[in-house]
């Protein structure tokens, strides 16, 4: 087991910190092996969509893909949320569809009733966008799609995560690029992050540069510039993800963020990135003590939660801090448990800081053409 997890530690330094492990240069012919293959299958997929051999669907509703092109937290369900509630508050009638990835098999009281039900990001993606705005997971979004045509209940459908999903055609492209670290090691999977070569990038119609506080300004011109020479068409965005609220958990209660100043915290994540959550904190002014991290949509066990807030105790730390794609995983267990410590949950709130004012005038084209 312990051979494994170091196999697996030395394939993510090198993905994402392009260093390389002793692990990556073994598997190196296979890894590259099974790249190509699995670029030769993309290519494939992509032709036969373009010549008609697969169908692509085109519903009533406009359709906004938000996806990416790695592996990864890029930020694509905050965009997702805030792009549904902007335009609901426009007027437009929004429905957000999604695979629902990684739904857990069991139900041992993790979580919320909407996680087993969806998965995590559906469900964070149900909370985050209050009433008014409905959320579909499943592998069929063709078919929901044309069940809410045929509803006449909205006017836009939002893909999250369709970048790669061609069987329904969109009205527009967007995709979210992490400017901290944009493509890996630039490699098609399983070689790299990458899920398709750059090239493909030519089909967005915008890109979102997300957690450009985390990057310089050279390495933001850098992306900005190769994005360019790529696709002069397209629009680029910059923003980040700044803190707005707490909430605790327990007592379903909203907090400021600035009671986290001075306050001993431990962490517990289990998504993509979690060292942009730490960050974050980190500049909130908590004191970390204890880090607990997980593989992305890591699926708790009561065992686990009990052992981190037994942790927390040896340590004489009292708050937890999570994610809202970590709390709806944990919400049923913590509200049934007395643990002996508080579970708080930092939400955090997307902030275009460049290009807004271009993204208004390209969704403005798109319903009024």
């Amino acid at each position: 087991m312990g051979g494994r997890s170091n196999g697996m530690k030395g394939l993510k330094i090198f993905y994402t910190q392009n260093k390389l492990t002793l692990v990556y240069i073994v598997l190196w012919p296979l890894l590259f092996l099974l790249s190509c293959v699995f670029a030769l299958l993309l290519f494939t997929r992509a032709f036969f969509y373009r010549i008609g051999i697969f169908n692509a669907y085109r519903p009533g509703p406009k359709v906004i893909s938000i996806g990416n092109i790695t592996l990864g937290g890029t930020g694509k369900t905050p965009f997702a949320a805030y792009l549904a509630k902007r335009l609901r508050s426009e007027g437009h009638r929004v429905a957000i569809l999604l695979r629902g990835y990684k739904r857990p098999k069991q139900n041992d009281s993790m979580g919320s009733y909407e996680y087993h039900a969806m998965g995590d990001e559906a469900s964070m993606l149900k909370a985050a966008c209050g009433e008014g705005i409905d959320v579909f997971a499943g592998s069929d979004r063709v078919l929901r799609a044309l069940q809410l045509e045929k509803e006449k209940a909205v006017d836009t459908v939002i893909l999250d995560d369709g970048f790669q999903y061609f069987r329904l055609k969109r009205d527009l492209d967007i995709v979210t690029i992490d400017a901290s670290s944009p493509f890996g090691n630039k490699f098609i999977l399983p070689l790299g992050l990458l899920r398709e070569p750059l090239s493909s990038l030519k089909r967005a119609d915008c890109f979102c540069l997300t957690r450009c506080d985390e990057a310089s300004e050279y390495m933001i011109g850098e992306l900005r510039s190769f994005l360019n020479r790529l696709n002069p068409a397209a629009l680029v965005l910059k923003a980040f993800y700044c803190p707005a609220s707490l909430y605790d958990l327990k007592k379903n209660k909203k907090e400021s963020v600035n009671i986290l100043k001075g306050k001993d915290v431990c962490l517990l994540a289990g998504i993509a990135n979690p060292f942009s959550f730490l960050k974050t904190v980190r500049d909130l002014g908590a004191g970390i003590c204890l880090k607990v991290f997980f593989d992305d949509h890591h699926h708790y066990s009561p065992a686990e939660v009990r052992d981190v807030a037994f942790q927390c105790r040896n340590a004489k730390i009292k708050t937890v801090l999570t994610t809202e794609k970590d709390a709806v995983r944990l919400s049923g267990f913590v509200l049934e448990q007395d643990l002996g410590v508080d579970f708080f949950v930092l939400k955090v709130a997307l902030k275009i800081v460049e290009g807004e004012e271009a993204l208004s005038g390209r969704l403005h084209t798109l319903y009024h053409t």
